[in-house]
């Protein structure tokens, strides 16, 4: 749980906060996150954040957000069993670096998220589509509850913004020169947080509504963010998205993004990060190419690749000193 409100501390963080994002991570995330992530940035406060279901229950819903049916107990229990188990071992692992959430936290402090359509993810066991949690559409609102978590466990306020980095990808060079690349100062962006703030990521184009790349993304919106963003002449029907394998948000954009949180407008993260950041004033810097593995390595598409393949050219890169970023890299 979130353990309260935080109150604005006198004690800052005074560098970047990272946030590993995770579900039931194997072994090889695992040692992933140690041996790459957490050692080199040592000069960071890295965290994980992973989700779980409760036992409010998993169910299917329709377009008109109604109950089809829901998963039966006893496989509902022994996923919750599975999840506890495979946090309980994060948490012996990597101790006061984990946080949990889940979707009846996230529900509580987003109210208006339980009007977004669900995406749905297939259950072999049942044989049956379900609705995935938060955690698969909504990164943004993932990220501010970890922040939450993070500054109310610690009592540190998180004032010099944050990255994300999904469980996986892999980079192939040190940590912390992709970073320290792209600190504020570094990419002279230090006076936009007296304006709507810095994002940082990969892709992050422009596209017209009718491009099927965001119109079905689009979908998966609250009625605040359709009408603000989607619907309103201002935007000239058109929606920024972005790749979101690595993502900053400085301190400034991560209030730009809470403010339209706690308005009502969500979506689907691939769509509303970059196109919140549009529309109030947020500077948007790209990724190098030079940091970002080509020849269809670094996809959001599942199946480009064998695990095989993947895994000769993260060898090839390392034993050639190429520093790229590589995904999705899921063994």
């Amino acid at each position: 749980a979130l353990e309260g409100r935080f109150q604005i501390s006198a004690k800052t963080l005074d560098k970047d906060l990272v946030v590993i994002r995770t579900y039931m991570p194997s072994d090889a995330m695992k040692a992933r996150f140690h041996n790459r992530i957490i050692d080199d940035l040592h000069d960071r406060e890295v965290i994980i954040s992973v989700a779980r279901h409760t036992e409010t229950g998993i169910f299917r819903t329709n377009e008109d957000m109604e109950v089809q049916y829901a998963m039966p107990k006893e496989h509902l229990n022994k996923l919750l069993a599975q999840e506890r188990a495979a946090n309980d071992e994060l948490i012996a692992e990597f101790g006061d670096r984990v946080f949990e959430y889940d979707d009846d936290i996230m529900d509580r402090e987003f109210p208006e998220l339980k009007t977004v359509p669900k995406l749905h993810f297939f259950h072999a066991p049942t044989n049956k589509s379900y609705d995935a949690n938060y955690g698969k559409l909504m990164f943004n609102e993932c990220m501010r509850i970890a922040i939450d978590q993070y500054q109310n466990r610690t009592g540190v306020q998180v004032n010099n913004g944050a990255w994300m980095i999904v469980d996986d990808v892999e980079f192939t060079g040190d940590w912390k020169e992709l970073l320290d690349t792209y600190t504020l100062p570094t990419i002279h962006s230090t006076e936009n947080e007296f304006e709507g703030g810095t994002l940082i990521s990969s892709e992050d184009l422009p596209y017209p509504l009718e491009d099927t790349r965001v119109n079905w993304w689009a979908t998966y919106a609250s009625k605040n963010f359709r009408e603000k963003y989607v619907i309103s002449q201002r935007v000239n029907k058109v929606l920024w998205k972005q790749t979101e394998q690595v993502v900053y948000y400085s301190a400034r954009f991560l209030e730009v993004l809470h403010e339209n949180m706690k308005e009502g407008r969500h979506a689907q993260s691939e769509i509303a990060t970059p196109t919140i950041c549009e529309w109030n004033g947020c500077r948007r810097v790209e990724i190098d190419r030079k940091f970002i593995e080509g020849d269809q390595f670094y996809t959001n598409f599942n199946g480009v690749h064998t695990t095989e393949e993947i895994q000769a050219r993260l060898e090839f890169n390392r034993a050639h000193g190429v520093h790229k970023l590589v995904h999705p890299c899921k063994w």
